[in-house]
């Protein structure tokens, strides 16, 4: 029986989807495609890890950031890709 998702509550509104990428990202041809995310901790912490991967060297860039609210994360971003070369950031 297939799975069935009960809700919609996880379903990420806006961005770009990581299958729409470019073909240079998939094949690791160029520098400057970078994936990102965020891990949240368990329930009853706050903090969150924001990762910053180069598709081509896999280079990782992670912080540990205080919260998850949205101008802290996109701040974090911000200073870890300050000196980077940025083709296409994926959220």
């Amino acid at each position: 029986r297939p799975y069935k998702r009960l809700s919609n509550k996880n379903i990420m509104r806006g961005g770009k989807s990581i299958h729409d990428r470019p073909q240079a990202s998939d094949e690791r041809t160029e520098l400057g495609h970078w994936e990102l995310d965020t891990v949240y901790s368990p329930r009853g912490y706050k903090t969150a890890i924001v990762t910053i991967l180069d598709c081509k060297t896999r280079l990782l860039k992670a912080k540990i950031i205080p919260n998850r609210k949205a101008k802290t994360v996109i701040d974090d971003i911000y200073n870890l890709l300050k000196f980077e070369y940025v083709k296409t950031p994926y959220l």
